[in-house]
């Protein structure tokens, strides 16, 4: 049997030699089980032309054999109000793909736009840093 994907009932079913999924249906208030919520990736429009930062740390790259992670969001920033979220992974912005992307090319990318059109997954990774500190795996606040 083919994947199937009813998106109105939020039912998965899978080829039985892949294995297969209880049939997930969403909770009271509508929400996705966490798990199946990081496979789709979501899609976010930030806009700094309202004076607002994008107040956002981002860590990885290529170089570190890692895909692009954001470790900070700022309280009122652009990121915070796209809803923007420690843990998530930038999949792509503005149609350029992160998924293998140095560190310092990403974030050339994200500090020149005003408007940035972005795909995240939230990857349940919760990564902490205090700003200033070291990191060994590339970090940049990107205010």
């Amino acid at each position: 049997l083919p994947l199937l994907i009813n998106l109105l009932n939020f039912t998965l079913t899978f080829c039985p030699a892949f294995g297969s999924f209880p049939n997930l249906k969403p909770d009271k208030l509508g929400y996705l089980p966490k798990d199946l919520n990081a496979m789709f990736p979501l899609q976010v429009s930030l806009n700094m032309d309202d004076g607002r930062s994008l107040g956002l740390m981002i860590r990885g790259g290529a170089e570190y054999g890692l895909g692009i992670y954001i470790t900070g969001v700022d309280p009122g920033s652009a990121a915070d109000a796209g809803g923007l979220k420690v843990g998530d992974q930038i999949l792509e912005v503005d149609g350029q793909s992160f998924v293998i992307i140095s560190h310092d090319e990403a974030v050339h990318i994200l500090k020149t736009g005003c408007h940035l059109r972005m795909k995240v997954r939230d990857v349940g990774r919760q990564t902490t840093h205090v700003q200033g500190a070291c990191c060994p795996s590339g970090c940049s606040w990107l205010c």
